[in-house]
């Protein structure tokens, strides 16, 4: 399973990677990458069969509508930039003429850590309906509940930081209202 999610990260990062060479906006890396982490929860919730299936639901759903919030904001920032984040504009320039190569490399680093992120998941998903028992039941609903405040409160922030940065009075100053 491992391999086959960190084959469908290298195919993401790549499509990603072709499209940066052509549009020179490496942030679309970050977008590639929340999105894949979601992706390879949602998929390893419906393929691996050994937790029971109520956990199978609420990691996968739960991870995937996490990380697919994180998409959602990080692709409407990219989508609002005119310009190339200053941190890949920064890289882009440090390696020259080896730059595609570079990124090629960043990108391909990049799945990698999807599988790393996404690894605490997929060895839940491996255990066992046996060994669990009413304990890792209750601490799975107070991981939830915490959880779920978490993506209310990061939800909140984002729309505030979406609309602060809107404004054009507000361009080259950082946020320090609402929830920031």
């Amino acid at each position: 399973m491992l391999l086959d999610l960190f084959l469908l990260n290298v195919f993401i990062m790549l499509c990603s990677w072709v499209l940066v060479t052509y549009n020179r906006r490496a942030g679309l890396v970050d977008v590639a990458w929340s999105f894949s982490i979601a992706l390879n929860v949602m998929i390893a919730a419906w393929v691996i069969d050994s937790a029971p299936m109520l956990v199978r639901l609420f990691l996968g759903l739960a991870s995937g509508i996490w990380f697919s919030r994180l998409t959602w904001h990080l692709l409407r920032r990219y989508a609002n930039e005119t310009q190339e984040d200053t941190r890949y504009a920064n890289m882009r320039r440090a390696m020259a003429d080896y730059q595609h190569l570079g990124f090629l490399a960043f990108f391909m680093f990049q799945a990698g850590l999807v599988v790393l992120f996404s690894y605490p998941m997929l060895k839940l998903l491996s255990i066992s309906t046996e060994q669990w028992n009413d304990w890792t039941l209750v601490t799975v609903i107070v991981a939830g509940m915490i959880m779920l405040l978490a993506l209310i409160g990061e939800s909140t922030a984002d729309q505030q930081l979406y609309r602060f940065k809107l404004d054009p009075q507000n361009q080259g100053k950082t946020m320090d209202q609402g929830l920031w």
